[in-house]
């Protein structure tokens, strides 16, 4: 076993001092492995009460406060990466709760797999009030939380296309190299161009390097209720299909100014599919028209900015 292998735990937040004091809560009451030797928070811009909460634990917890001014969550989580001194680097969001075993299992796994260049394991929704039933069914998305997974797997080396998710995460910095994550994508002041975490472990898996999932390494996520909405919905599929393209790139077939003519199509005859099912009376039909309209549109829509760099705001 390598003795000199070491991680920071990294939390990046925006506006949330009351769920960031629950996680931190949380990350002050378990045990810190000696491979855990800080706690960056990188504030990225807080105009809450951020600072005063992330304070108060300052003699809890082995943490260090940076500012990062650059809105988004990409922004953020590279300047973690850029202020750790560590080994590795594991990720957590500011409204998260993990386990006990959590900081233990994953020192376990990078002695375990000291060649391994990410780890995951599962997250939980944390539900403060349940979904409408509807919105659940017609939306899977929101009935695992959105982020919630579980593959079901041993302690092992994870195959691709199975992922991980940023609420749990981590990465050996030495097997980035210059990768890092992409600004244009991930939560940023109200808008979510998705996938950022995974267009990274992308590049890492096509570098030849693994990914190991570690069933011990467990956290809960929670649910913002102002998440359970329907526009919140139609705009997230929206903005998963617009990462899902810049991700793999357009899908194919012939084009009109850029965009599959075919995504067109799809997308027309689900807009008026949903208008029908309105009428007649069936709300599941009509939300999944709705969101079948809406991810193809995100399609549409990307795969229009990928053919035309100049019109980005289109």
């Amino acid at each position: 076993m390598n003795e000199n292998l070491s991680f920071a735990v990294a939390i990046c937040t925006w506006n949330r001092a009351s769920l960031l004091r629950q996680t931190l809560e949380r990350l002050a009451g378990i045990p810190w492995p000696a491979q855990a030797t800080e706690l960056i928070l990188v504030d990225n811009g807080s105009t809450d009460d951020t600072p005063a909460v992330a304070a108060s634990f300052s003699s809890r917890l082995p943490m260090r406060i940076v500012r990062e001014a650059d809105p988004g969550l990409s922004n953020a989580r590279n300047r973690a990466l850029k202020e750790a001194t560590t080994t590795h680097v594991l990720f957590t969001d500011d409204d998260v709760l993990v386990s006990d075993e959590w900081l233990g299992a994953f020192a376990a796994a990078i002695l375990k797999y000291p060649q391994a260049a990410v780890f995951g394991g599962p997250i939980e929704p944390w539900f403060q009030e349940s979904p409408a039933r509807s919105l659940a069914e017609a939306f899977p998305m929101l009935s695992s939380g959105f982020c919630g997974l579980d593959h079901g797997r041993a302690e092992g080396v994870l195959p691709a296309p199975l992922e991980v998710y940023g609420a749990n995460m981590a990465f050996r910095r030495a097997a980035l190299g210059n990768l890092r994550f992409d600004p244009r994508m991930g939560p940023s002041r109200g808008a979510s161009v998705t996938s950022e975490e995974t267009a990274l472990i992308d590049q890492i898996r096509s570098a030849g390097s693994e990914v190991v999932w570690v069933p011990l390494m467990q956290v809960k996520h929670y649910v913002d209720p102002r998440r359970m909405r329907l526009l919140y919905l139609l705009r997230y599929c929206h903005e998963l299909a617009m990462g899902q393209v810049m991700r793999h790139g357009a899908p194919e077939g012939a084009t009109i100014a850029g965009v599959p003519r075919w995504v067109l199509r799809v997308t027309a005859r689900h807009a008026a599919r949903a208008f029908w099912k309105a009428l007649t009376g069936d709300r599941i039909e009509t939300l999944v028209s709705l969101r079948t309209c809406s991810y193809f549109s995100g399609i549409a829509r990307q795969s229009y900015r990928s053919s035309h760099p100049g019109r980005a705001t289109a």
